[in-house]
């Protein structure tokens, strides 16, 4: 849980512990035309989410290879999933890793972004961003 966040209420909690709520109510995400939106998932991003759900739920590492069509979300999506696991768990790190340089720089900039948007109490602090590496 972010350390900034001393007194926190039940509905609080309940963002905190629930990816769907979190990326609803607190992760902003820029659409095409530029502007900043809520994460509401899509419908190939609930898909996504159900069998994510199931293997946490099941206490087994996340896996799951996505043949993915172009514009879909998923690499938001993951991206948003991995932010959030990253920001409500004390000493986690996280990685972005793609093909090529410009998808990792895309996807980074992604996080950028859901950082910056966050509310300032619930924004940990940063410690370090690594640039990208060819």
């Amino acid at each position: 849980m972010p350390r900034r966040i001393a007194v926190a209420s039940a509905s609080t909690l309940d963002v905190l512990s629930d990816f769907e709520q979190y990326a609803l109510q607190l992760l902003k995400i820029k659409t095409k035309e530029q502007n900043l939106v809520p994460l509401k998932f899509n419908r190939a991003q609930r898909l996504l989410w159900s069998l994510v759900e199931k293997q946490k739920q099941a206490h087994r590492p996340v896996r799951v290879a996505a043949l993915k069509g172009r514009q879909l979300g998923i690499s938001t999506f993951c991206e948003g999933d991995v932010f959030f696991e990253t920001v409500t768990h004390e000493h986690t790190n996280s990685m972005v890793v793609a093909h090529d340089r410009e998808s990792t720089e895309t996807i980074f900039k992604i996080a950028q972004v859901m950082y910056e948007e966050l509310p300032p109490e619930f924004r940990p602090m940063k410690r370090r961003v690594c640039g990208a590496r060819s």
